[in-house]
């Protein structure tokens, strides 16, 4: 039997605790801010984020 996997990415405004509640694959996406890499949700909080913006 094929299995089949739903998988988001974090612009989705989902949380990995609300992702494994429902079982979905949750990917973070990468952000750049000033030569730096974050991924989303991972390194750096939402709160984090709209702060460097």
């Amino acid at each position: 039997m094929n299995k089949i996997a739903l998988v988001l990415d974090t612009a989705s405004n989902m949380d990995f605790e609300m992702a494994e509640k429902f079982g979905f694959e949750l990917l973070p996406y990468s952000i750049e801010i000033e030569g730096e890499v974050y991924d989303d949700l991972i390194d750096i909080p939402r709160e984090g984020f709209y702060e460097r913006l």
